[in-house]
C-alpha cells in the first residue's frame, strides 16, 4: 500500500481552492526611483485591500512619484477614495490606461499628472449608483448627501477631461471614449511616447525677446513654447519634464534651488520675433553676416 502521510516534522501547507489573488498590486521600482501601484480587474471593498493600502500609504512617505497601471472596470467607491486620498501624497502621478478603464478606474486615472493611453483602450465615466436598507426618509437624506459628495468629486477628476456633452451623457447614462479621444486633450500622451520621451532642452536656449518674453525651442517638434524662468544663477539642463508633460515645472535643484517653469500663451507675432532672433544666432555661430 502507498504511504500517502508526510515525513514526520515536515510542514503541512493547506491551501484553499476559494481564495483568490490580490488584484491590486503595491510595489516601487528602486531602479527608477519611484512607487507602482496595479490595478487589474473589479475594485472591490476596502477590507480586500488592507495590506495594500498600508504599503502603499508607506511608500507615499519614501518615494515622489507614483505609476499606477490599471485595466479596470471599476467597482467601490470607499476604496477608490481611499487611495484617491493617499496619492495626494505623491509630488507626481503617472497614470497608464490599458483595456478598460472605467467607472472608478477612470477616475484615478485621472488624477495623473501624466496620463497615459495604449492602443485601443476604451474609458468610460457615469453617476454613481447605490444600495442601501431602511427606511424611505432615509435612503432620500442618504442619496441627497451621497449625490452632492459624488457630484463634487465627479467634477474633480473629469471636469476640465471630459467635454460638456460627455458628461451630460455621464449624468444619465454612461459615457464612453476612445484612447484616440484622449490623445487629442491636454495632459495625455501615448504609451510610446511614455516610452520613448523627448530629448531635454538645455537654458542655452531659451530666448528672451526685447520685450522680456521668455521662450524654449523645441527642435524635436519645431515648435517655440512660452516659458517664465526663476533660478539663482545654476545653470540648469534638463527641461524633459516641462516638454513631456510630467510637471508644471518646479524642479528642486541642488542646494535647495528652485527652477519654475510655467507656459504661457504665445502669439504668432512673438513666435516670429523669436524665430528671427533665433536665426540670428545661428548665422552669428555660423559666421554668416546678417542683412
Amino acid at each position: 500500500m502507498p504511504n500517502n502521510q508526510p515525513p514526520q516534522n515536515q510542514e503541512v501547507v493547506e491551501i484553499n481552492p476559494f481564495l483568490k489573488p490580490k488584484n491590486i498590486l503595491v510595489s516601487d521600482d528602486k531602479d527608477r526611483n519611484l512607487a507602482t501601484l496595479k490595478i487589474y480587474g473589479e475594485i472591490e471593498n476596502p477590507e480586500e485591500y488592507v495590506e495594500q493600502l498600508t504599503q502603499l500609504e508607506a511608500l507615499s512617505k519614501t518615494y515622489s512619484v507614483i505609476e499606477i497601471t490599471l485595466n479596470s472596470p471599476g467597482g467601490d467607491l470607499n476604496t477608490t477614495i481611499d487611495i484617491l486620498s493617499i496619492l495626494k501624497n505623491f509630488e507626481t502621478i503617472i497614470t497608464i490606461g490599458k483595456g478598460e478603464i472605467a467607472s472608478a478606474a477612470f477616475m484615478i486615472w485621472s488624477k495623473g499628472d501624466v496620463r497615459v493611453v495604449t492602443d485601443f483602450a476604451l474609458f468610460m465615466a457615469h453617476r454613481e449608483s447605490y444600495g442601501m436598507f431602511g427606511k424611505t426618509a432615509e435612503h432620500r437624506s442618504a442619496a441627497d448627501k451621497f449625490g452632492m459628495v459624488y457630484e463634487e468629486l465627479f467634477d474633480e477628476c473629469f471636469g476640465k477631461l471630459l467635454t460638456d456633452d460627455e458628461k451630460v451623457i455621464a449624468q444619465r447614462s454612461e459615457t464612453w471614449i476612445t484612447y484616440k479621444d484622449l490623445l487629442s486633450r491636454d495632459g495625455v500622451i501615448s504609451y510610446k511616447e511614455y516610452l520613448d520621451p523627448k530629448n531635454p532642452v538645455t537654458i542655452s536656449e531659451v530666448f528672451i525677446t526685447e520685450d522680456n518674453q521668455s521662450f524654449i525651442f523645441d527642435a524635436t517638434t519645431g515648435i517655440y513654447l512660452g516659458i517664465d524662468i526663476t533660478y539663482n544663477g545654476t545653470i540648469i539642463e534638463n527641461f524633459s519634464d516641462y516638454l513631456y508633460g510630467i510637471r508644471g515645472i518646479v524642479e528642486v535643484l541642488p542646494e535647495d534651488e528652485e527652477v519654475e517653469v510655467v507656459e504661457k500663451e504665445i502669439s504668432n507675432e512673438q513666435k516670429n520675433i523669436v524665430k528671427s532672433n533665433r536665426n540670428k544666432k545661428i548665422k552669428n555661430d555660423l559666421g554668416v553676416k546678417n542683412d
